[in-house]
């Protein structure tokens, strides 16, 4: 799953997202967004939004079903085929979502940390097994 971190340095607001694969094709991204501009008042163009660690492209294989919605609803460009094997790319899906709603591209952090490459992290999709991790945000 990819979490997603939302700061307005105006407005000193902020938001978090849980953008798995259900998560992002229902656009939770975009609308967080949304829901702080209406809430807050804030305008996207100056959040700052961190889209963190979680699985890459390099490890999220998808079955044919999932891979033909990602295409119907999103385009081609967030499936990579690979072995007649599907592999999808919800960071850059995330990321193309924040900015068609005003988030700059300059102000979106990606990080490039697949979890299920890197053995400091949890991967289900790896091992099989997880363990828990929480990510914690606060204004001071």
């Amino acid at each position: 799953c990819v979490p997603i971190l939302f700061y307005d340095p105006i407005r000193n607001v902020i938001g978090v997202a849980h953008a798995g694969r259900n998560g992002t094709f229902l656009e939770i991204s975009k609308q967080t967004v949304l829901r702080m501009k209406k809430e807050f008042e804030i305008d996207p163009a100056d959040l700052r939004v961190l889209i963190g660690v979680s699985i890459g492209t390099c490890c999220y294989e998808v079955g044919e079903d999932i891979a033909d919605i990602a295409v119907e609803s999103f385009g081609k460009k967030y499936v990579d085929l690979r072995d007649k094997r599907f592999y999808l790319d919800l960071k850059e899906l995330n990321k193309d979502q924040l900015m068609s709603v005003g988030v700059k591209e300059q102000n979106i952090e990606l990080s490039n940390i697949c979890t299920s490459c890197d053995l400091n992290y949890y991967s289900y999709r790896r091992d099989g097994v997880t363990g828990r991790f929480a990510g914690v945000m606060m204004l001071k």
